[in-house]
């Protein structure tokens, strides 16, 4: 971050349970995720993408206080949140708690979301 600038990375982790998974979501670490982000928001990150794995591809919905914890915590980090997302609702709610992006995956291809509805956000 020091060469290129911090506001070219995005810190990308998977969760469970507030810890950091590895190796395809098999191996859990004792790394918190609050942990994680606080070294490297101390170097200057700007950036960080979150994925709860209880969540990813269940179209359930996102988990909403892990993303509320982080903004909460990180004010400053732009929040990127992935796992869950099922409908334009579960975008609204993400966008009230100040969420700044979204990844959708499985909505998109179920068409539960259409990439024309996305235009407004």
């Amino acid at each position: 971050m020091e060469t290129y600038g911090p506001e070219n990375f995005i810190l990308s982790a998977d969760v469970m349970d507030d810890n950091v998974m590895i190796n395809g979501w098999l191996e859990a670490t004792s790394l918190r995720l609050v942990d994680l982000a606080d070294q490297f928001e101390k170097k200057g990150l700007e950036y960080i993408c979150c994925t709860d794995i209880r969540t990813d591809g269940t179209l359930q919905g996102p988990n909403l206080s892990l993303y509320r914890k982080l903004k909460k915590r990180f004010p400053k980090l732009k929040v990127i949140a992935s796992g869950g997302i099922s409908s334009l609702n579960d975008l609204n709610e993400l966008k009230y708690i100040k969420v700044d992006g979204a990844i959708i995956g499985k909505a998109i291809y179920e068409n539960r979301i259409k990439l024309s509805e996305l235009k407004n956000f």
